[in-house]
């Protein structure tokens, strides 16, 4: 096989596994289901949540151009999927003491700077968190769990 048809041949596969793959979806918002709706979220708590953390745990993702591209589209489709399975502002449909936990979760997850993840920071810039930030946000779980489980 020449270089050429090997060449013609490897944009072909990359041409044809465009049309494969995962959906980027943006389902519809239920007001009344979301995190917001259960808990207070301060202003300031809640452009951390909408800057760091929205694209992967909330029905409100801006997909980057590059998810529009196989194959890394599969990993970021995967990762925002993966993300909302794990925690969905946008669709709090857990039981106060699950809620709770995944509240109190968030705090751990930002101050052990496991999230945002790298990746997600590599490409959005803004969103690693400052120390005033984590700090913030941290004070605002232990609040909110509390709101929804009282004694938590």
């Amino acid at each position: 096989m020449t270089l050429k048809a090997v060449l013609g041949l490897g944009l072909l596969v990359l041409a044809g596994i465009q049309l494969l793959g995962p959906a980027r979806t943006n389902p519809a918002i239920a007001p009344a289901q979301t995190l917001a709706s259960k808990v207070q979220i301060p202003d300031d708590v809640q452009k951390v949540l909408a800057r760091s953390c929205a694209d992967c745990h909330s029905h409100e993702t801006h997909w980057p151009w590059y998810s529009y591209v196989a194959p890394v589209s599969w990993g970021v489709i995967g990762d925002v999927n993966n993300g909302r399975d794990h925690m969905n502002l946008s669709d709090w449909h857990y039981t106060p003491e699950e809620g709770a936990e995944l509240i109190d979760g968030i705090c751990k997850q930002v101050r052990r700077k496991r999230m945002p993840l790298t990746a997600y920071t590599w490409m959005h810039r803004d969103s690693p968190l400052s120390d005033a930030e984590i700090k913030v946000v941290c004070a605002w779980s232990k609040d909110a769990a509390e709101q929804l489980v009282p004694s938590h």
